[in-house]
């Protein structure tokens, strides 16, 4: 039989012979699943309540994405050989961070113009007129290389390579826009922790944000979340 024929495991198609080659872990699909469709609800809800609708359309449709991911991931480990299985589960997987990053490139924008837009190097409405092009051209490569690999499957190896070859320019690209992302956001954070040390900051509007409780735990949120998905393209 040929490996382009197997439908499920056999003698004749082991689960060494599949793309991924082994049985993804289904307590972990599991468990991611449910985290990222409880984060999807509360990103919608959060979203809707708080009239965040562009932030809250990225971020929902990137944890959105992501469940689907695990959920293929979940179906791939009854059966590896479940080719629309793998089409979901690396479609989503590796598309959902991009829209991720949108929320978080529009988010410096907002940040800068309420902490105080004079000391930002560059006006605060160019971050996402620079960062949200450079994104989408992310997504439409990854997305591109996604499908091409989809498309090859388990029977066109051929394909399945250059698919592969694409997401990784793809991601390699959001490498770079991230690290582009990250140098201008922490120059900002030094700046506007300098200014904030200076007499004439001291009560503020932009200076009571600074300090306010809420919104450090935002900024560390933030922070933690860029990390995480440098360290995802990175590994990729």
């Amino acid at each position: 039989m040929a490996r382009g024929d197997c439908t499920e495991i056999s003698a004749l198609c082991p689960v060494e012979a599949t793309v991924l080659g082994y049985y993804p872990n289904l307590g972990s699909g599991i468990f991611f699943a449910i985290v990222f469709g409880i984060l999807t609800v509360t990103s919608l809800v959060l979203g809707i309540w708080k009239k965040t609708y562009t932030y809250a359309i990225g971020l929902t449709i990137g944890l959105l994405l992501e469940m689907l991911g695990y959920i293929g991931r979940i179906q791939l480990n009854s059966n590896p050989w479940n080719s629309g299985a793998f089409q979901l589960q690396i479609c989503a997987i590796i598309l959902a961070p991009t829209f991720i990053c949108v929320s978080m490139y529009l988010t410096l924008k907002h940040i800068a113009i309420n902490l105080n837009p004079a000391i930002s190097r560059i006006t605060p409405r160019w971050y996402p007129l620079i960062f949200l092009p450079a994104d989408l051209s992310c997504l439409i490569v990854q997305a591109i290389g996604g499908g091409l690999a989809a498309a090859g499957g388990k029977t066109n190896r051929k394909l399945q390579e250059s698919g592969n070859r694409a997401i990784i320019a793809g991601v390699a690209l959001q490498v770079v826009v991230l690290v582009a992302f990250g140098i201008l956001s922490a120059d900002y954070y030094v700046r506007v922790r300098r200014y904030m040390a200076r007499p004439e900051a001291q009560g503020t509007d932009g200076w009571k944000l600074w300090h306010d409780g809420h919104f450090k735990k935002f900024r560390y949120a933030m922070s933690g979340a860029f990390i995480v998905i440098l360290i995802r393209c990175i590994y990729r």
